[in-house]
């Protein structure tokens, strides 16, 4: 026998697979089919034109409003991942070539991951004065 069943246990397993069968071909069979018609045509009939349309539109704005979720999502996942890597190791350190005290690294650093996550709104991190004098005098007032 295959996989290890017995007789019994496939003559009951086959048994079985014919009742589903049987009970799926019931259900799909020509009449099956035509009650299932007249009672959604039934429902469908008993709504105006403008409840269809109503109706219709409704779920419309629903599957955009759902889909729009989604698609916000992975728009600000990909800007995140994307601002990672803008502010690596490969891009600004490298090309800085400075400690990571430097406060212009760090704003350079700002900057990057701002054009990547909300470009429209990149340029108030350009007005953030953080150079080494600023710092160091705010450094005193704490």
């Amino acid at each position: 026998m295959a996989h290890g069943m017995h007789a019994t246990h496939l003559k009951t397993f086959c048994v079985s697979i014919e009742a589903s069968f049987y009970i799926i071909l019931e259900i799909w069979s020509i009449d099956g089919l035509k009650r299932l018609y007249e009672q959604k045509l039934g429902e469908i009939n008993e709504h105006t034109v403008g409840e269809r349309k109503a109706k219709l539109q409704y779920l419309k704005n629903n599957l955009t409003s759902q889909q729009y979720i989604f698609y916000k999502q992975t728009a600000q996942s990909n800007g995140i991942v994307s601002a990672s890597f803008q502010v690596s190791p490969i891009t600004i350190i490298a090309k800085n070539m400075k400690p990571f005290t430097d406060s212009n690294y760090i704003k350079d650093c700002l900057i990057a991951a701002d054009e990547e996550i909300c470009p429209k709104k990149s340029d108030l991190f350009t007005q953030i004065s953080l150079s080494r004098q600023t710092v160091e005098r705010r450094k005193h007032f704490e």
